[in-house]
């Protein structure tokens, strides 16, 4: 998952394809944004909860 520092602004759909013609995976795009927020660090809720960050 170097490509995520190297192109930031990357869409998930972008990286899922990278994905796939490098790694030869396959995966959903809902689990791709599970697996970022966690390897970056976001927690659920804060949008809900009214707390910014």
């Amino acid at each position: 998952m170097d490509i995520v520092p190297a192109e930031p602004d990357i869409t998930l759909k972008e990286l899922a394809t990278a994905l796939s013609e490098t790694e030869r995976v396959q995966v959903k795009l809902s689990s791709l944004h599970r697996a970022l927020g966690r390897a970056l660090g976001h927690r659920r809720g804060y949008e809900r909860s009214g707390i910014r960050h």
